[in-house]
């Protein structure tokens, strides 16, 4: 918004380059959300897909609170400049042992609900868009490479997720 507003004060306040330059500086410098609203939403907005995936009250808290743990875990694996494949594999497989354990515990019901909905947050929606708009646009090479992205990101989540799913499967048994 910030973006859009000085774009549109370019020619109404005869912004130079130097000051334009200057200005989107001090939008890039600032913080768009505080981390606790950031995390409050991303756990909100994980449990909100249970409801969608058709799940109940019990996987809606599961995911809130397994989201809630995957965006503060994604928060601290970038401010430690932690690769990002690194940190969807370990965030994917934490969501997936969080919900096998909740499931155990009875405080979930539906495990692919609760896994589903709590990943939703690493799911590569944007580079998949932008992807698609690149490709139709005629820029071929950069729809491929957003495209390549968009894989490796949910190969990344897949290879997390299935892991620790595998592992409980064969050395702990069924759910």
């Amino acid at each position: 918004d910030l973006v859009n507003d000085l774009s549109r004060n370019i020619l109404l306040k005869k912004l130079s380059v130097s000051n334009f330059r200057h200005e989107l500086q001090k939008i890039n410098r600032g913080q768009r959300y505080s981390t606790s609203v950031t995390l409050l939403f991303s756990a909100l907005g994980a449990a909100s897909f249970t409801i969608l995936f058709g799940g109940n009250i019990k996987d809606f808290i599961s995911a809130f609170i397994i989201g809630f743990i995957i965006k503060l875990l994604t928060i601290k694996g970038s401010d430690m400049n932690i690769n990002q494949f690194f940190i969807n594999s370990l965030t994917g497989g934490i969501a997936a042992f969080l919900a096998l354990v909740f499931v155990k515990i009875n405080l979930a019901t539906n495990l692919d609900q609760t896994i589903i909905s709590s990943i939703m947050l690493l799911v590569p929606g944007l580079a998949i868009t932008n992807a698609i708009r690149d490709t139709i646009a005629g820029d071929l090479l950069s729809g491929l490479t957003r495209a390549a992205e968009a894989f490796l990101i949910a190969v990344s989540i897949a290879v997390g997720t299935g892991a620790v799913l595998s592992f409980w499967i064969s050395y702990i048994g069924g759910i």
